[in-house]
């Protein structure tokens, strides 16, 4: 009886070390953290840019309901890919905020560089 309860205690722990295990991989079909963040900061850039005015879709041709399209093909991202990705994260918020701590420092980095 006492083998059987050390058994029992140790295939508990190890069950337990795995589940909170910080180790979740990401998968292959996602993309990563580092470019959905570069992608998130240029979205963030393009509507703030429309809304302050400094892009004229009549003189830029850029149209608002384009500005997506722009950045994911300049990260040769299908919309597809962006979305299933947006929605992982969405779904694991550790991640989530991750990136958005990144897209926070890569906006702070361009508005200082507009200031200078």
């Amino acid at each position: 009886m006492n083998r059987t309860k050390r058994l029992l205690l140790l295939f508990m722990l190890g069950f337990l070390g795995y589940s909170c295990s910080d180790k979740e991989t990401m998968p292959k079909d996602k993309i990563s953290g580092d470019t959905m963040a570069l992608i998130l900061a240029d979205m963030h850039v393009l509507e703030a840019s429309f809304a302050l005015g400094h892009l004229d879709s009549l003189n830029t041709g850029i149209r608002p309901e384009n500005f997506n399209e722009r950045v994911l093909n300049k990260y040769r991202v299908s919309k597809q890919t962006f979305d299933s990705s947006y929605n992982y994260y969405l779904l694991n918020p550790d991640y989530f905020n991750k990136i958005y701590d990144d897209v926070l420092v890569s906006l702070s980095k361009k508005q200082a560089h507009i200031n200078k």
